[in-house]
């Protein structure tokens, strides 16, 4: 099915919800409906159970409702955020009983930017309660399908803040989703556009310089820069310009949004460092996470 396709029938779909009558579940039957559905078919003895986790695990390929009716009967069973990520998957490749996905994610929270889309349409196609606070921590987060994001915008794109633009913004370069961030660059705040358009050059392979952007402090201090930069650099083959721009860069401004990729080239350059930049790198990773954090407790790519 083409992504033009899906998005026409998402959009249809959520025309025909929102002209009907409302839907409410304050009394929680709509859930509890949602979710008996979604376990009629898993419920069978402990060893049945264990056989079916078995398959399930074996392969992220399963249906929707087979990852999210095992795990809505059998919860608490181990590896259930592999499962949880299986359901979230599938919702890629098949479109579900908007109830069913509804009624999963409030048992079970989405994990990846994907599935937040998918819970905020099927809130939004069903007129729940919670719809445009799921549509914009979707929004924020970053990347999702092409499908999810036209929809989104045809939904709520009027009531999207330049904050919600920025943040959407900054979580799709750190992700890498160049195609979704040179649409988004039309839509954040003239202030944050020139760091934005040099992060999106570097990560597209090219130069700043090449777009007339300069250098700026303001860029030197913000995390995404310096990583995309130096990125860019080790991925070049000058490891040194790497070292070089970590090692001297000022303190950051606010805290690197994927700390995980971010450590990943610190170590990378601090490995290829000589002595003295090694420690600088190492003694100035503090400032790219929020007050409190034990880096320790981290893992990292």
């Amino acid at each position: 099915m083409s992504s033009m396709l899906r998005v026409t029938t998402l959009v249809m779909l959520m025309t025909a919800a929102c002209a009907s009558t409302p839907a409410r579940c304050d009394d929680g039957r709509e859930w509890d409906q949602a979710r008996a559905q979604l376990m009629a078919s898993q419920r069978g003895s402990m060893a049945y159970a264990i056989e079916r986790w078995n398959t399930l695990t074996s392969s992220n390929r399963f249906n929707f409702n087979d990852y999210a009716g095992f795990l809505l009967t059998y919860p608490g069973f181990p590896q259930e955020e592999k499962l949880r990520t299986g359901a979230e998957g599938a919702l890629e490749r098949e479109s579900p009983d908007p109830k069913q996905v509804a009624a999963f994610f409030e048992r079970f929270p989405p994990i990846t930017n994907q599935a937040r889309a998918r819970y905020a349409l099927a809130l939004a196609a069903l007129r729940w309660e919670g719809a445009r606070t799921a549509a914009v921590a979707a929004w924020r987060g970053g990347a999702m399908s092409d499908a999810a994001e036209s929809a989104l915008l045809y939904l709520y794109g009027s009531s999207f803040t330049r904050e919600d633009h920025d943040a959407r913004m900054d979580a799709l370069l750190w992700a890498g989703a160049t195609a979704q961030a040179e649409r988004q660059i039309a839509r954040v705040s003239p202030e944050a556009r020139d760091i934005f358009m040099a992060r999106l050059a570097l990560l597209q392979g090219t130069s700043p310089g090449s777009l007339g952007l300069p250098v700026t402090g303001a860029m030197m201090a913000d995390p995404g820069y310096v990583y995309a930069r130096v990125r860019q650099a080790r991925l070049s083959g000058n490891i040194g310009t790497a070292v070089q721009v970590l090692a001297t860069r000022p303190p950051a401004k606010k805290p690197a949004l994927d700390p995980e990729k971010w450590i990943a080239e610190l170590l990378s350059a601090a490995k290829a460092a000589g002595a003295t930049p090694a420690v600088r790198i190492a003694a100035s990773i503090d400032d790219t996470f929020a007050p409190g954090t034990d880096v320790s407790d981290q893992s990292y790519r």
